[in-house]
């Protein structure tokens, strides 16, 4: 697509594959990796220090499973949107007869696969969203984006971090294709 390089939109003969890329907001980023690392260290310092062999007294024993927990937890959530600032990628393809949607980081993530006759209601999603969700979500890769669509059993969103005219211009040429493809 003209004027934003994250977003690629293929055609050929066979059918439509639209490329969304992760929003990068540079200074979320780097602030999240400022903080991996401060994990990084208070987790190698835990580890030294606290280990369960030095632990003596029963308040110690309690605390340290439960910190390691939710520490090791949040650190991998980190991890994870870090991936996706950086890499996450938004893919829907469309032929003649199937669709595909996926969000993924390398490759992975969850693939929805429905028929072309089932998609309706293309439309332009705005969620109501705070202050914090409006710049968090893209960077997460979470919730859902400005494109929605309905088929048979459920409705999908994608393009995160899209703008208003960015999203519009996709919904035209999503329903420009399917049009031609109901036409054959």
């Amino acid at each position: 697509m003209k004027g934003n390089p994250r977003i690629k939109v293929q055609k050929d003969f066979t059918g439509i594959n639209i490329l969304v890329g992760s929003k990068k907001n540079w200074l979320h980023l780097m602030l999240a990796i400022a903080w991996i690392v401060c994990w990084l260290f208070g987790l190698i310092t835990i580890l030294q220090n606290f280990s369960p062999i030095n632990l003596q007294n029963k308040e110690g024993k309690s605390f340290f499973p439960v910190w390691l927990t939710i520490w090791t937890i949040a650190g991998l959530l980190t991890i994870i949107g870090l991936f996706w600032g950086f890499f996450g990628l938004e893919n829907l393809s469309i032929d003649n007869e199937n669709a595909t949607f996926r969000k993924s980081i390398f490759g992975i993530g969850p693939k929805a696969k429905f028929k072309t006759s089932e998609i309706k209601n293309i439309r332009l999603s705005i969620p109501q969203q705070t202050m914090f969700e409006k710049f968090s979500r893209p960077l997460w890769g979470i919730w859902s984006g400005k494109i929605s669509f309905d088929t048979e059993n459920e409705s999908h969103c994608f393009g995160l971090g899209l703008l208003d005219s960015e999203a519009s211009s996709l919904i035209d040429i999503l329903k420009n294709h399917l049009g031609q493809i109901n036409r054959i």
